[in-house]
């Protein structure tokens, strides 16, 4: 599909899928003008889907498929901390037998009119994460990125809108 511009200057994370075999799809790719979309990606051979921000290119938060663990900025990023608790992030797959895994990614946009301007603004979130059945016990680890650049959590991922189970 061609690069819808506009959609594209609305968003401040743009994604690339990282692959066992050392390939990798981004969602964007300015030199054929082609645009990826989720049902791109190959969940099978996924290792990796990373975030890169377009507001400030040093600023990057992933999850690996392969490992369960979140890196900010390429650094393990295992917990938040809110006020004096802290919350663990991710679900380590290190010596355990995951059966079944997916990817969790979408976006929430909100749509704001000004009916004195006539103007509409737009402000994303961006939902990251994955489901797994580890034995016969499901795991799901999301974060969400706001677009202040914090990160928050759902404290059931149950009731993160659009998720559909395994």
């Amino acid at each position: 599909m061609i690069i819808n511009k506009k959609t594209r200057s609305e968003i401040t994370l743009e994604w690339t899928a990282k692959f066992r075999d050392g390939s990798e799809l981004k969602q964007y790719n300015d030199n054929s003008n082609e645009e990826h979309h989720f049902g791109h990606i190959d969940q099978e051979r996924l290792k990796e889907f990373v975030l890169t921000s377009k507001v400030d290119f040093k600023n990057t938060i992933s999850v690996n498929l392969e490992t369960g663990l979140f890196y900010l900025n390429g650094n393990l990023f295992k917990e938040l901390k809110i006020k004096d608790r802290k919350i663990n992030i991710g679900y380590p797959f290190k010596d355990k037998k995951v059966i079944k895994k997916k990817l969790i990614y979408f976006r929430q946009v909100r749509r704001d009119f000004d009916m004195g301007k006539g103007t509409m603004a737009a402000t994303i979130s961006y939902i990251l994460g994955f489901e797994a059945r580890i034995d016969r016990k499901k795991i799901k680890s999301v974060i969400q990125i706001n677009p202040n650049g914090t990160i928050g959590i759902f404290d059931n991922p149950e009731k993160a809108p659009g998720f559909v189970p395994l």
